[in-house]
């Protein structure tokens, strides 16, 4: 009898696995231009006080200041069958309270290594919305404004390495009017069939509120897709690794340009191209320069042109 109990719950436990669903893969998004190989370990991903405020938009076109919030995220990373993935590194960086990106160094940037049970936990300081500059313009910047968010790498064995964003549930552009700026943050590389999953917005947690100093998320999960039969192993350099998901292969840096630019991290994908990102922010401040100042002038020039004949015609009139 004992033997057949055992029988019989072994085979039900064989039938549930074989019925049980799978969970929802985390979608990827894109890593962006601000990627930094050799984040430092530091459970405080951004704290370094350069700014009294955080920039918030209010709509497309307007932001305005408030203090300085701190989030707290935290959740567990798992597999399509809901159990913990060990020994991951987790990335994180970001634009600080003012909406702009370090590009160079580690400012709001950092890695956690998680442990067996792939729970984490992290204090940040919610970025700042940026516009026209994609963030990398200190002191300057031009509408429309974008959704504010996290970008974030998770790196484990036997896993694809999963570049995403996670996004803010109190950020207006969420959903705004007739566009939805979650597809934007997917980039137009992952448009297509894309949903914006619950786990990928932070939601505020129960009792806290966005116009408190310190803001509480609710856990999120983080769900991982195992690496296939016949597909290279891990790369144990995550920036190789990174090359190996993100990077094109065989393409050209001209005829991908869109994609190279604002999608790809170009410091890894073409780093002989890097400068390319201060000319396209160049061109912005200068078509934003003669919008401005130069079509005025222009306009100016034109009525003063209109009206100077008719001046000289009258003084002439006044003299005879």
């Amino acid at each position: 009898m004992a033997i057949q109990l055992t029988v019989l719950s072994v085979f039900l436990g064989f039938i549930g696995l074989i019925g049980a669903e799978k969970l929802t893969l985390t979608h990827p998004m894109i890593p962006g231009p601000a990627y930094v190989p050799g984040m430092p370990v530091k459970d405080m991903i951004c704290d370094h006080g350069v700014s009294p405020h955080t920039m918030r938009a209010n709509g497309l076109w307007s932001r305005s200041k408030t203090s300085t919030k701190r989030i707290v995220i935290s959740g567990q990373i798992v597999n399509e069958d809901g159990a913990p993935v060990p020994d991951v590194r987790f990335e994180i960086w970001q634009p600080n309270s003012k909406g702009v990106y370090d590009m160079k160094q580690h400012e709001c940037k950092g890695a956690l290594l998680l442990d067996s049970d792939g729970q984490f936990y992290m204090n940040t300081e919610e970025p700042g919305s940026y516009g026209m500059t994609a963030g990398q313009i200190d002191g300057f910047d031009l509408p429309p404004w974008g959704v504010k968010h996290v970008h974030w790498l998770v790196y484990a064995p036997g896993y694809h390495l999963l570049v995403s964003q996670f996004a803010l549930e109190w950020d207006p552009l969420i959903q705004y009017g007739d566009v939805d700026w979650r597809l934007v943050l997917a980039g137009s590389k992952y448009h297509d069939n894309f949903e914006y999953y619950d786990h990928s917005i932070l939601k505020l947690a129960e009792n806290s509120t966005m116009d408190a100093d310190l803001i509480y998320t609710k856990p999120i999960k983080i769900v991982l897709r195992t690496r296939a039969e016949g597909v290279p192993p891990v790369n144990p350099d995550v920036t190789e690794e990174l090359k190996f998901e993100e990077c094109p292969s065989g393409e050209n840096f001209w005829s991908e340009l869109q994609l190279a630019v604002f999608v790809e991290p170009l410091n890894i994908c073409h780093p002989d191209k890097e400068w390319f990102v201060g000319v396209f922010v160049l061109c912005i401040l200068s078509t934003y320069a003669f919008v401005t100042i130069g079509i005025p002038i222009i306009i100016i020039r034109i009525i003063l042109g209109f009206l100077r004949p008719g001046t000289t015609q009258t003084k002439k009139e006044k003299d005879n």
